[in-house]
């Protein structure tokens, strides 16, 4: 019983990434750091899983087939607007940080990584921001 309140209690990232061996290397890296990791390498079937899970934080690459990763910030401010996102691109541009910035991205974190720390260090902060947002359940007097 106790596996499974320590599950529920994990944070939910929604993970995009269009580089597979990438992705499954960061989900792996923070499973291991205790989050719960959603792998998916569209942001249709990010938005998609938007609608049926509730995330913690959406770490996405800004370059996406289709639809590019500022474009998916915008739909995910569109359902929910305090939803950490944080931004992972290997082509940053003065333009699209802007833009980030402008829609409220929560970090922009430049690729490569040079190792999982760059992460976890706007990962956590993002959990402080997502639980202090968060109401306080109701107590009877």
């Amino acid at each position: 019983m106790a596996e499974q309140v320590s599950e529920q209690n994990k944070t939910q990232i929604l993970l995009v990434e269009v580089d597979v061996d990438l992705g499954e290397i960061l989900s792996h890296r923070l499973t291991k750091r205790g989050y719960k990791v959603s792998l998916v390498v569209t942001a249709e079937e990010a938005l998609k899983l938007l609608d049926q899970i509730s995330f913690d934080t959406v770490v996405s690459e800004i370059k996406l087939p289709k639809m590019d990763g500022i474009s998916f910030l915008r739909k995910v401010r569109e359902k929910q607007a305090d939803l950490p996102v944080i931004l992972l691109t290997g082509y940053a541009t003065l333009e699209s940080a802007k833009e980030a910035v402008r829609l409220s991205a929560f970090d922009y974190i430049q690729k490569p990584l040079e190792d999982i720390e760059q992460l976890l260090g706007p990962l956590q902060k993002a959990d402080e921001y997502y639980f202090e947002k968060m109401p306080l359940p109701h107590q009877a007097a």
